[in-house]
């Protein structure tokens, strides 16, 4: 899942040049991102473990998800507006 979203932002990065043209590779991004965090709260949930790289010291937390939720959420509204 951490692999995929690295994905999904670096393809986001490249189509939100040209909306126009991407629009529905755009929100099916977001949509998908927004079940990728989901399932990644609920493996978080059922380990701890999971999210922390000791040897990079990298680590994400259910709150950091969760405003990630928020964001996605605010972005897709914005697409929706424009």
């Amino acid at each position: 899942l951490h692999f995929k979203a690295d994905y999904h932002q670096t393809i986001y990065s490249f189509y939100k040049r040209n909306k126009t043209n991407y629009y529905n590779e755009l929100r099916f991004l977001l949509s998908e991102s927004l079940k990728e965090v989901y399932e990644l709260i609920d493996l978080c949930k059922s380990d701890a473990t999971i999210g922390y790289e000791a040897s990079n010291h990298y680590f994400y937390t259910i709150r950091q998800l969760k405003e990630k939720i928020i964001n996605l959420k605010k972005l897709d509204k914005n697409f929706i507006r424009n």
